[in-house]
């Protein structure tokens, strides 16, 4: 009830002993017809694969902020409900964020500041841009997560599961997800313009649009992982492709400051809340609802994540690079 009335559920002391059964009791919640998301495929971020649909949550560095983001919604295919399972909590920071995306539609559509910057949003869509590596970057030596290098942060192979370059690319020209582009390193990138809307379902009666889009978190302002690259160096990388992952709009310019300014007042201020769970306990989004993101942190935290089965996006926005 809570979950279609608000579309968060939080589980305090959730009935998992082993981390197997993290997706089952996430699927509980969410209705066993939306399924489990078997496999991260297409994903952006790096997650170990633990088995039964169950993911480790993404190991970028603990000082950078995992900005607020509806996830893979840079692809047109998502799941519905995401579901984070605290084991460890960090000692210090890694607050799970949350920020509302109906708040956020309303403040893009109903007049006011941000109404130019949503009919833009609808108009042009959003283009991603990712830099997939080739050679295998180690995660892990003994039991101490390393961080990778910001420019090596994930492989094509990695990413879409094979070490052909063929299926590689059949992959997307299946899927409709855009076009990889080969390097001379190995590497490749990956590019794609997708609506910043979707189809949501208000009612029983009544289907609304959502904004829903990754445009904030991987945009290279709020990028996590170019802390070590020279701020002159950043356009320059963007434009090659050579940064781990970019935003744009659709029609190839760059957001401005300002645009950038309003999607963190948007995303992480105005309609955000910072949950509070403790170990054992379990908190279940609708992906359409409610970004997500954590705050920086210190010491150690383990989290697990399981999603629902990809659904497919459905919109009244086309842009043109679509």
């Amino acid at each position: 009830m809570e979950l279609r009335d608000t579309g968060k559920a939080i589980i305090r002391s959730a009935p998992v002993s082993d981390m197997s059964e993290v997706s089952k009791v996430a699927a509980a919640v969410w209705g066993e017809e939306h399924g489990i998301m078997a496999e991260y495929t297409h994903g952006s971020t790096t997650r170990d694969q633990l088995g039964n649909g169950v993911l480790q949550v993404n190991l970028e560095p603990p000082e950078a902020a995992v900005l607020a983001h509806t996830e893979m919604t840079y692809l047109d295919y998502f799941p519905t409900y995401i579901a984070f399972y605290v084991k460890v909590p960090a000692p210090v920071g890694g607050k799970t964020i949350v920020t509302d995306n109906l708040a956020v539609t309303r403040a893009l559509s109903e007049g006011g500041r941000y109404l130019a910057l949503g009919d833009k949003l609808r108009l042009l869509g959003v283009e991603f841009s990712r830099h997939l590596s080739c050679e295998l970057v180690p995660r892990k030596e003994g039991t101490q997560l390393q961080s990778p290098d910001p420019l090596q942060y994930k492989t094509w192979q990695d990413t879409f599961s094979t070490s052909d370059r063929d299926v590689a690319e059949q992959s997307l020209a299946d899927s409709g997800a855009g076009t990889l582009s080969w390097l001379e390193s190995g590497g490749a990138v990956w590019r794609s313009t997708r609506p910043a809307f979707s189809c949501y379902p208000v009612s029983d009666e009544v289907v609304g649009e959502i904004f829903m889009s990754q445009l904030f978190a991987m945009h290279c302002a709020g990028n996590s992982l170019v802390g070590s690259v020279h701020e002159a160096d950043v356009k320059s990388l963007a434009d090659a492709g050579l940064l781990p992952y970019h935003s744009r709009w659709g029609d190839g310019s760059e957001f401005s400051s300002e645009e950038m300014a309003a999607f963190n007042e948007l995303h992480q201020t105005s309609y955000s809340e910072e949950l509070e769970l403790v170990s054992g306990d379990m908190v279940v989004l609708d992906n359409f609802r409610w970004c997500h993101g954590r705050s920086p942190y210190e010491g150690n935290r383990e989290l697990f994540v399981a999603m629902s089965r990809p659904v497919g996006r459905t919109t009244a926005y086309t842009p043109a690079g679509v």
